[in-house]
């Protein structure tokens, strides 16, 4: 389940901060890895951010367990 701290500024919300808690009961141990990439428009300017998440629940070591991708955009004035 997520979980985000939204603050309101003026005429718009910005989410500080996102928490995401994974159980998986009949693993003994998750881990995980993480990217954070920029989606640029097409003059290279910063638009919005990605975080994509690969989670290993089991001992196989291919990441392929669970898979979570979150994207937010730049809001256009």
């Amino acid at each position: 389940m997520g979980n985000c701290s939204p603050r309101k500024l003026g005429g718009r919300i910005r989410i500080r901060k996102l928490f995401l808690d994974i159980d998986i009961p009949q693993s003994s141990e998750i881990r995980q890895s993480i990217s954070a990439n920029s989606i640029t428009d097409s003059l290279a300017r910063k638009v919005g951010q990605i975080y994509t998440f690969c989670i290993e629940d089991s001992t196989d070591e291919d990441y392929n367990d669970f898979y979570i991708n979150i994207a937010a955009w730049d809001k256009k004035e």
